[in-house]
């Protein structure tokens, strides 16, 4: 159960794709340091990203696990 939601909007139009995936990787180190605990929820466009993301955190010392919808429901229950 998430105790806190939090929103976070910013404006990447002008921006390469290599550099927003960087910077929303840096966003997510930001808040967790600043004190929100987790679980904390992250949406990306594409299952794609969700790996990508999921393995960028994960070299970054990170505890997370990724949900899409390629895992079985077996998969998706393990995680929660």
């Amino acid at each position: 159960m998430c105790a806190q939601v939090t929103e976070r909007k910013m404006d990447y139009s002008c921006l390469s794709l290599a550099l927003i995936q960087i910077l929303i990787v840096i966003n997510v180190c930001i808040i967790l340091l600043q004190g929100v605990q987790p679980p904390v929820l992250i949406f990306v466009q594409s299952k794609e990203r969700a790996r990508e993301l999921f393995h960028e955190l994960i070299y970054d010392g990170m505890n997370v696990d990724v949900i899409h919808s390629d895992q079985t429901q077996e998969q998706v229950l393990n995680i929660c």
